[in-house]
């Protein structure tokens, strides 16, 4: 993680208690996205607070929950760093995703060579014979 911005995250996601060290370490794709959302979920509660800012009886917020309070500025920027989050794991996805591309191409090309250099040995081996032959 060079990016400021993502280390910056990183920090912000370690001290808000979701962390996702378990998540970037691991190198299955699909595994990290389900890593994130574990992570998401078990915080549910913290970004679920939006939804209950409003009271059934009044049409007023709570004011608490009013908006430029702590609290909502504390809930939008949790919102907002797990969304940052999912980002960040998709990217991350993506890059891994593309190293995969990469390493089949270079395999494949590995292979043709393999090919050849047997069909090589294999005529080199067919002239020695011809040439112990009387």
């Amino acid at each position: 993680m060079t990016d400021p911005e993502d280390r910056k995250l990183f920090s912000r996601l370690l001290t808000s208690g979701i962390d996702l060290t378990k998540v970037l370490s691991e190198t299955d794709p699909v595994e990290q996205v389900t890593l994130a959302m574990e992570a998401v979920e078990k915080n549910k509660r913290k970004f679920d607070r939006m939804q209950h800012a409003y009271v059934p009886e009044r049409t007023a917020l709570r004011d608490t929950m009013r908006i430029g309070s702590k609290a909502m500025a504390a809930i939008i920027e949790d919102r907002n760093d797990a969304r940052r989050a999912l980002l960040l794991v998709s990217r991350i996805r993506a890059e891994q995703e593309a190293k995969i591309a990469r390493l089949t191409l270079i395999e494949n090309e590995l292979l043709v060579h393999f090919a050849g250099l047997t069909e090589r040995q294999t005529e080199a081996f067919q002239a020695l014979d011809f040439d112990v032959l009387p």
